[in-house]
């Protein structure tokens, strides 16, 4: 990931472009090919497992407070009790 980031970086910081078989890459085409090529990097070293892991673990915890939230003890009594609903004719 050091790497990826620190080549990105040089890229724009130097405004650099790449010239492959004779076509010049943007500099988000070079990034691009960079995240492509870093792809098989992350996949053997873990990252989705982690990706995976973190995101269960965010949604357990927000559902956990979730179900366990009482809206009912925040809000006023005569606010617990409902909305009246008025409704007014348009012409």
């Amino acid at each position: 990931m050091l790497f990826l980031f620190s080549a990105c970086y040089w890229f724009f910081a130097n405004d650099r472009l790449a010239v492959v078989f004779g076509h010049r890459l943007s500099l988000a085409q070079q990034c691009s090919v960079m995240g492509l090529c870093s792809m098989p990097i992350l996949y053997i070293a873990g990252a989705g497992a982690a990706l995976f892991w973190v995101l269960g673990a965010s949604f357990f915890l927000i559902m956990t407070h979730a179900i366990f939230y009482d809206i009912q003890s925040l809000l006023e009594p005569e606010e617990s009790e409902g909305f009246e609903l008025t409704m007014e004719q348009v012409v």
